[in-house]
């Protein structure tokens, strides 16, 4: 078996602007977007340093919900940088706990 590689799958509500935050906050570089003839984004794929990342656009149709949907989420995403407080002070948005 080869090595592993685990890519996080996040649904949200508006793909673009989570899009633009990864890209914003982390650097994140799009590599591919699949779309459906609706318009609808079905995932769009990141490159965060060496992982991956997928965001798709709630679609309550495929039963794919975005956590204000079901009420929260039951995961964490963790991204490991090297100044934390510098990331989350310059990066609108992002939220430090």
């Amino acid at each position: 078996m080869g090595p592993i590689a685990l890519t996080p799958h996040l649904f949200v509500r508006k793909t673009d602007d989570a899009v633009r935050f990864y890209v914003r906050a982390f650097g994140a570089v799009e590599l591919f977007r699949n779309t459906l003839p609706d318009g609808t984004v079905l995932f769009v794929e990141l490159a965060l340093g060496e992982g991956r990342l997928l965001i798709s656009e709630e679609t309550p149709s495929l039963n794919a919900l975005a956590p204000p949907t079901i009420g929260g989420s039951p995961m964490l995403l963790h991204v490991d940088v090297d100044d934390v407080d510098a990331v989350g002070h310059a990066h609108a948005g992002a939220k430090v706990p």
